[in-house]
């Protein structure tokens, strides 16, 4: 199937961002004077909305505040940069916004920071949309974002869209507003996350997902 409009997840999808927010996290938990945490627990933070993780680690809606207040400290002149771009992923956007498609990003980091990585890694100028969370947390869950997204290019729900993501998050935001996610294999899911979520399919790189999105690559002699 052609997709006219196709929505990507940003950590863990365009870009391998878990230095960055594992650092943040630490900072985060150190300056609440709680224990470090193990790698798999700041694994699990890439993702999701950060208020839920916070809230995942037991702390009360103050210190949840107070959480995502220290992790942006660190973040915002640090931890943003300690990240890089997934090898294949320029290719895989140079062809599908050759081949006609809109491109959007959806994720649930503030669209501050989104914004602010794309520029960084010269990505923006592939994407017609960028939608993520706000700063307060109003707007932070995937289904909220991708329906931003939808109304933004004026599509229904079940229309020629479909999800890119890493995680369980993604695919079930996508299932909520009605389409369909395919799964970024190379990203931060666990084992088995993305089947159980229910993901329409699992690339394991980003040339299989262009394939899945514009069908494989024909090669001629003398091409």
């Amino acid at each position: 199937m052609t997709y006219s409009l196709i929505c990507f997840d940003l950590d863990g999808t365009l870009t391998d961002s878990g230095v960055g927010v594992a650092n943040s996290v630490a900072h985060a938990v150190a300056a609440l004077g709680l224990p470090p945490l193990s790698p798999a627990q700041l694994r699990s933070f890439i993702g999701p909305p950060l208020q839920e993780s916070f809230a995942g680690l037991g702390l009360p809606a103050t210190g949840v505040q107070q959480a995502v207040a220290s992790y942006r400290e660190y973040f915002t002149d640090t931890g943003l940069y300690e990240n890089e771009v997934y090898e294949g992923i320029v290719p895989l956007l140079t062809a599908l916004r050759d081949a006609g498609s809109r491109l959007a990003v959806a994720t649930s980091k503030p669209t501050t920071f989104a914004r602010r990585i794309l520029d960084h890694f010269a990505l923006s100028a592939y994407f017609t949309q960028v939608q993520g969370a706000e700063l307060d947390g109003r707007r932070r869950h995937k289904d909220q974002v991708l329906t931003e997204v939808l109304t933004w290019a004026e599509l229904p729900p079940r229309s020629s869209a479909v999800m890119v993501g890493d995680r369980a998050e993604d695919v079930r935001g996508a299932q909520r507003v009605g389409i369909a996610c395919i799964g970024a294999g190379w990203g931060y899911a666990v084992p088995g996350e993305l089947e159980a979520a229910g993901a329409a399919a699992i690339a394991a790189t980003p040339e299989r997902l262009r394939e899945c999105l514009l069908g494989p690559t024909i090669n001629r002699p003398g091409a």
